[in-house]
C-alpha cells in the first residue's frame, strides 16, 4: 500500500506448509472451507508503514478461476445469524447516510447486506458485483424490489451511473492492488457518496 519494497526477513504469521511453496493446485484444495489446518500465504510486515500483508498470493487469472464457482460464504453457519451481523453494518451506514439513490457492492456474495440495505434506503438503482456465478440467483431475489438490477462477474465495465453508497464486506483486504481500486471507485461515484469497506483484522 505505502509502495515500499522491504518487509521483514521473518512471517508474523505462516501455516505449515506454507502456501507459496506450494503449486496452485495444492493450494486450491485448501481455498475453500475451514479447516483444522489451514493452509495460507505467509502474513509478513512491511518496514515503512508496518501493515501485515501477503507478499506472494494468487494471480488475477487464478482468483478468477477460484471465485467463478464456490459455495456462499455462510460455511454451514446458520443464515439468521449471519444476517444480524450484516444488518449490524447496515446501522452503522445508516449514522452517515440518510438517502440512497444507486447503491453498488463489491462482493456481495449471496445478498445479506444487499437486501438489508434496500430495505432501509429504497434505492432505485442497485449494481453488484460478484464473480460467483453460482449466487447470481439469490442475489437477484435480494435485491429486489429495487426498479434496475444489473450484476456483473468483474468490475471491467462502463457504467453511467455514479453510485452515492458503496459497500464492500470482507472484499478490500482480499484484492491484489485495493489502493488502485479504491481510486477507480472514487472517480466514478458520485460528489457527496460514501464508500463502507468491513475488513478482517489483521
Amino acid at each position: 500500500s505505502c509502495g515500499d519494497s522491504q518487509i521483514s526477513s521473518i512471517p508474523v504469521m505462516a501455516s505449515k506448509p506454507r502456501a507459496e511453496l506450494l503449486n496452485f493446485n495444492e493450494v486450491k484444495n485448501y481455498f475453500i472451507g475451514l479447516r483444522k489446518n489451514q493452509i495460507f500465504f505467509s502474513y509478513y510486515r512491511c518496514e515503512n508503514c508496518f501493515i501485515l500483508y501477503c507478499p506472494w498470493y494468487f494471480s488475477n487469472s487464478q482468483l478468477k478461476e477460484l471465485y467463478s464457482d464456490m459455495p456462499d460464504n455462510l460455511l454451514g453457519e446458520d443464515k439468521s445469524v449471519i444476517s444480524r451481523t450484516q444488518s449490524g453494518y447496515v446501522k452503522q451506514i445508516a449514522r452517515r447516510v440518510s438517502q440512497v439513490d444507486t447503491y453498488l457492492e463489491i462482493g456481495p456474495d449471496i445478498g445479506l447486506v444487499t437486501n438489508s440495505i434496500v430495505k432501509k434506503f429504497h434505492p432505485n438503482t442497485v449494481l453488484l458485483f460478484e464473480p460467483n456465478l453460482s449466487v447470481h440467483s439469490q442475489l437477484e431475489t435480494s435485491a429486489k424490489p429495487s426498479k434496475s438490477i444489473k450484476i456483473y462477474s468483474d468490475t471491467n465495465f462502463s457504467e453511467s451511473h455514479k453510485p452515492d453508497l458503496t459497500v464492500g464486506v470482507h472484499v478490500y483486504d482480499h484484492l491484489l492492488d485495493p489502493l488502485e481500486e479504491l481510486r477507480n471507485l472514487f472517480n466514478s461515484s458520485a460528489s457527496k457518496s460514501a464508500i463502507a469497506i468491513v475488513v478482517h483484522n489483521e
